[in-house]
């Protein structure tokens, strides 16, 4: 007799469909890795949680909580993996006071807090020593008795501190108050997150931040680290157009003898479901690699083009669901750059981009192509109303151009068509029949009746 497998959410007997898809028919329960998850997210299981963002339609933005490191995983039959044990330095942190803590002369003096984070909090502060501005962040209260939370924030700030590059927030100093709270002193950035910025920015001008962000994440990568959460709201802009990856809590190591702990059963689903790649929702540890960055990279450039992120649901299980399933949200706008997002989001991993190089150098290509032809256009367009032949020159010399960058650029390929079609129409009635025929030799399209046109004059 077979035995009878339960939905885990309504307990309704599944069927073939249910088991084959992993949904129960009854409830629209996500079963596996993913509804682990999401069962975990009713439990509301304590404080001791990694936080990660929701993108809703309906609802907007808003925080959900993920409880992987003492959920029951035998309740799914999951097989574990033993890692080897990857053995790092010794973190030596030092005893530091705060004006705060009334003990002894304090190098910060702590000011406002600027924000809050899941495991600390960040306030501004003076380094007297050096006489200068610095952000602090400071574990939090209620972490403080958790060993767990004290070794990734230590790791959060060894990791951060060993990335030293200009798109990277640097790290000053690492040491615990008098209260026993580990905290770490940064580069106190006078600035936004681009997730504020990037709906009144110019497509150029968020093109040059996510790609000054690549050069981070490659920088990443060439250390064997992987980044994890990769968003607009974990990029900070400074006033001094200073670009800045931040939020290295979820960072991993790809290889053994990174400077990162590597991704385990435990912590695989983690990050934000509106940008998650779908190994990452589904939480398979195994293949969480640097093409689960690039997915990111390329579901922030979506954003970029189409104004949301990728994955969007009405509920927690339905983002997760879209996420695990590669479910993207249908852009409202038709772009050339779509391609080169929607390449970095392929679901098999095989098919994105190799590198963020690579990533880097598709958008350069493509965007170069894009501003050519936008610049055409309006030489296009101004030709239309001019009937100049300086402009519509000028029009079919840009479309050329951008298809020498880009020879796919199929909407170049219209505008130039469209272009020597206009141009040689007004050649015809000016019965300049030398120009109307080189125009029309010119053209991949034959257009017989203007062929017929100009062989008769």
């Amino acid at each position: 007799m077979p035995e009878i497998k339960r939905c885990p959410f309504c307990e309704a007997v599944l069927d073939e469909v249910a088991l084959m898809t992993n949904v129960c028919t009854g409830c629209g329960g996500i079963m596996g890795d993913l509804g682990k998850a999401a069962l975990t997210l009713e439990l509301n299981r304590g404080e001791n949680a990694v936080s990660c963002e929701l993108y809703s339609r309906e609802k907007g933005s808003e925080t959900v909580i993920f409880h992987p490191e003492d959920f029951d995983s035998s309740y799914w039959d999951e097989p574990t993996y033993d890692e080897q044990e990857i053995e790092y330095p010794e973190l030596v942190v030092n005893q530091r006071h705060f004006d705060s803590d009334g003990v002894g002369k304090a190098d910060y003096k702590v000011f406002s807090k600027l924000g809050s984070g899941g495991m600390g909090e960040i306030h501004e502060a003076n380094q007297q020593s050096l006489g200068r501005e610095v952000a602090i962040k400071i574990l939090k209260n209620s972490n403080v008795g958790s060993g767990s939370s004290f070794d990734k924030f230590r790791t959060e700030a060894s990791i951060t501190g060993n990335l030293e590059h200009p798109n990277i927030i640097p790290i000053y100093d690492l040491g615990m108050d008098s209260n026993e709270r580990p905290f770490y002193a940064m580069k106190k950035v006078n600035g936004t997150p681009w997730s504020e910025a990037l709906a009144g920015n110019s497509l150029q001008e968020n093109i040059e931040i996510l790609l000054k962000v690549c050069d981070a994440v490659a920088f990443a990568h060439s250390k064997g680290i992987i980044h994890r959460d990769l968003k607009p709201e974990n990029v900070m802009l400074g006033e001094f157009n200073e670009v800045l990856v931040m939020d290295w809590g979820l960072a991993a190591g790809v290889f053994q003898g990174a400077r990162a702990p590597r991704v385990t059963y435990a912590d695989a689903i983690a990050g934000t479901p509106a940008y998650m790649a779908p190994e990452m929702a589904k939480g398979n540890e195994k293949i969480i690699s640097y093409a689960s960055d690039i997915y990111l990279l390329g579901a922030i450039l979506y954003e970029v083009i189409t104004g949301e992120p990728p994955h969007n649901g009405k509920s927690v299980r339905e983002c997760l669901a879209n996420a695990a399933t590669n479910v993207i949200a249908e852009p409202w706008v038709s772009s050339e750059l779509l391609k080169t997002a929607m390449k970095a989001m392929s679901t098999e991993q095989l098919d994105r981009h190799t590198s963020v190089r690579q990533f880097q150098q598709s958008i350069r290509e493509h965007y170069k192509s894009v501003e050519l032809s936008t610049s055409a256009r309006k030489y296009l367009s101004a030709a239309t109303k001019t009937r100049s032949y300086h402009d519509f020159f000028r029009a079919v010399f840009g479309f050329k151009e951008a298809l020498e960058v880009w020879p796919s650029n199929d909407e170049a390929k219209k505008n130039l068509t469209e272009t020597l079609q206009k141009f040689i129409h007004l050649a015809i009635e000016n019965k300049e029949k030398k120009l109307a025929m080189s125009l029309l030799e010119e053209s991949e399209e034959d257009f017989p009746e203007l062929r017929e046109a100009i062989e008769s004059m």
